[in-house]
């Protein structure tokens, strides 16, 4: 996560985000076309907290009610078939890997570390 830092910019929008420019960090997680990894677990970016950062069990529920809110555009009509099958893909993801909320605190050198611990309680 630290290493993300090079990607960001200083502009924060209306939802407390910050758009990510990909090149910087292109090389820090390259998986070769054809070759499958595993889902190890799944980590929701929470709110900014202060202090040191923190990685906790999240509900399952709570973190795919997160995800269809922050992801899913939704119309009189209902749910557009392309956002209803990446929420579907999602769902089976949240039913076979742990859940968990990751809160970056002051110091973004000590993401890695809350990260690798907090995975630890699996």
């Amino acid at each position: 996560m630290p290493a993300l830092a090079s990607g960001l910019g200083g502009d924060w929008d209306s939802a407390g985000e910050q758009p990510l420019d990909l090149a910087p960090i292109s090389g820090l997680g390259v998986a070769p076309p054809g070759h499958v990894l595993p889902l190890e677990a799944l980590v929701w970016l929470g709110g900014r907290r202060a202090g040191g950062t923190r990685c906790e069990p999240m509900a399952r529920d709570v973190f795919l009610s997160g995800f269809a809110a922050d992801n899913l555009n939704r119309a009189t009509t209902g749910v557009p078939q392309h956002q209803l099958r990446r929420f579907v893909a999602m769902s089976r993801a949240v039913g076979h890997a742990p859940t968990y909320e990751l809160r970056v605190g002051d110091d973004l050198a000590d993401v890695g570390e809350a990260l690798r611990q907090g995975l630890a309680q699996a």
